[in-house]
This record gives structure tokens, C-alpha cells and sequence, in this order.
């Protein structure tokens, strides 16, 4: 874990919009009531988007009917995205991949 990490975040903070640190038109819009809304913009000004619920345990969110697109739109079929949720600096995050320190950052 990464120095200044906080785990076990409370749900209402969740509660906004997260952009993704390498392409800030990947956004992810967390709703209070259990919903979500998932809106990608590729390099050619094509929009993408899924909706569906969410559920957090206090460690990982997990995002329902989740769609991960590129530039051609959805890559691969709907399915659970579960991601690790933490807080750096008093930035919440949505990890996707820890490897290449990739992630949605709340604005």
C-alpha cells in the first residue's frame, strides 16, 4: 500500500464524478441512490455509455452492467467491474490497475 492510502472510506464520499487520470473523457458519475452512469468520449468526439447499480463493501466498489470502451466503443460484454477504493492526499480513488497506477480520481 502506498504511503498516505486510507481504506474503509464512507460510502457518502463516494457519492460524485471520477475521471480517469490518463484520459479525462472517461467519466464515471456515482449516484447516491445506488446507480451509476458510465460515459466515454473517444478521440473522435463519438460518445459511449452504460448505466447500472453499484454496491461497496468498504474496501471495493462493484459497478453492475459495467462496459469498459476504447475508441471503437464497448471492449468486450457487460459484466461486475469490482475495484479497490482508497484515499490519497484527500483524493478518493477507483482503482483499475495498481500496476500501471491507473485510476478514476473524484473531481
Amino acid at each position: 500500500m502506498l504511503s498516505g492510502c486510507i481504506n474503509n472510506i464512507d460510502e457518502p464520499l463516494l457519492i460524485g464524478e471520477y475521471h480517469f487520470n490518463t484520459y479525462k473523457s472517461d467519466i464515471i458519475v456515482v449516484h447516491k441512490d445506488y446507480t451509476y452512469d458510465h460515459k466515454y468520449v473517444n478521440t473522435k468526439g463519438k460518445t459511449f455509455e452504460c448505466h447500472g447499480k453499484w454496491r461497496y463493501n468498504s474496501k471495493e466498489i462493484l459497478f453492475h452492467d459495467f462496459n469498459f470502451f476504447n475508441d471503437l466503443g464497448p471492449a468486450g460484454g457487460s459484466g461486475v467491474w469490482i475495484s479497490r477504493v482508497t484515499q490519497d492526499d484527500g483524493k478518493i480513488k477507483l482503482n483499475y490497475s495498481e500496476d500501471d497506477n491507473t485510476y478514476f480520481e473524484k473531481e
